[in-house]
């Protein structure tokens, strides 16, 4: 990721590294995997962004009601994901150092479905004010 604006990066969908345990190794391994970016720490490259996992989530049990938000088939194709369905995970922030983001964003959601993006940020509000 090259030295300029992270603005542009704010509701996108990249892929980024991100670390995981791997229970078979017994070791932190990284993966790539679709994350929505929500912020950044400061205004230019590189830095730390603020990220929402996309995720296929295989275990019902394990999604929320409230804060994991389901795209289907129509938007999965419209935001160019290849797992349908997906799940904005607006409960699972994390952070992500700009150097882990690749360069080729997978869609824009902002750009895309605007309402959608919408909805997360109402979502994550949601969420927040629900801590402490």
């Amino acid at each position: 990721m090259s030295n300029s604006s992270s603005e542009r990066y704010i509701g996108t969908i990249a892929k980024v590294r991100f670390p995981y345990y791997d229970v078979t190794t017994s070791q932190q391994q990284f993966k790539l995997r679709p994350m929505l970016i929500i912020g950044a720490e400061k205004e230019y490259l590189p830095c730390d962004f603020t990220v929402l996992p996309v995720s296929r989530v295989s275990n019902p049990q394990n999604l929320s009601e409230s804060y994991d938000i389901k795209l289907d088939k129509d938007k999965c194709v419209l935001l160019s994901l290849k797992k349908s369905p997906s799940y904005i995970r607006v409960h699972k922030q994390s952070y992500a150092n700009s150097i882990d983001v690749r360069d080729d964003i997978i869609s824009n959601l902002k750009e895309l479905d605007l309402d959608l993006y919408e909805e997360i940020k109402e979502k994550h509000s949601e969420f927040n004010e629900s801590l402490f």
